[in-house]
């Protein structure tokens, strides 16, 4: 039983001192041709010098907006390799030569095109990873990162827009001077 209580107690002492990396989108439900913003957001608990995240989403439902992209760590980067054309969906890799300091950072930002209609589709995570590199020691050190489980993955319905004719102009314009000379006609 004590054995028991000690991994529990291991375990649970592991996790709060992850650093957790969450994925949020702005909207469940869009229509096809409409955008939807997908943030990831990194608590860090651990100084780090490299992060890698890829984004993973169904590439024939969903497509990559050009120009969307931003991240807090571009700045704070000396290094950002960004790549939207993975077979999987996007992925980015940030590395610095000096520490980035434990907080909170937009890891990234983007807006997904709905290209075609589908209930459910997901978007997730494949491989999130961060490091710690020394570079006077050359000593390279994981950063421990948990995912919310709350929030990956994140499920989006992509609809079929319906399409609403506008009225005929025309028709409308041919109506109205039909109604003025018949009232003139009366009078």
């Amino acid at each position: 039983m004590k054995k028991i209580l000690a991994s529990l107690f291991l375990f649970v002492t592991m996790q709060a001192n992850a650093s957790l990396i969450s994925l949020s989108v702005s909207d469940n439900d869009i229509d096809v041709g409409e955008t939807v913003t997908v943030s990831v957001i990194a608590d860090m608990t651990e100084a780090f010098t490299g992060f890698q995240l890829q984004l993973e989403f169904d590439k024939t439902i969903f497509g990559f907006v050009d120009g969307t992209f931003s991240s807090d760590l571009t700045a704070l980067s000396d290094l950002a390799f960004l790549s939207g054309d993975e077979s999987y969906g996007f992925s980015i890799d940030f590395a610095n030569f000096s520490e980035v300091l434990a907080g909170e950072y937009t890891v990234l930002e983007i807006e997904l095109l709905g290209r075609k209609n589908a209930i459910g589709s997901t978007i997730g995570f494949g491989t999130v990873a961060a490091s710690f590199l020394d570079f006077f020691t050359s000593e390279v050190r994981e950063v421990n990162i948990a995912t919310d489980a709350g929030t990956v993955p994140a499920s989006v319905n992509v609809n079929n827009a319906v399409d609403v004719p506008a009225p005929a102009s025309l028709g409308l314009m041919a109506m109205a001077i039909a109604g003025l000379v018949s009232v003139r006609r009366k009078a």
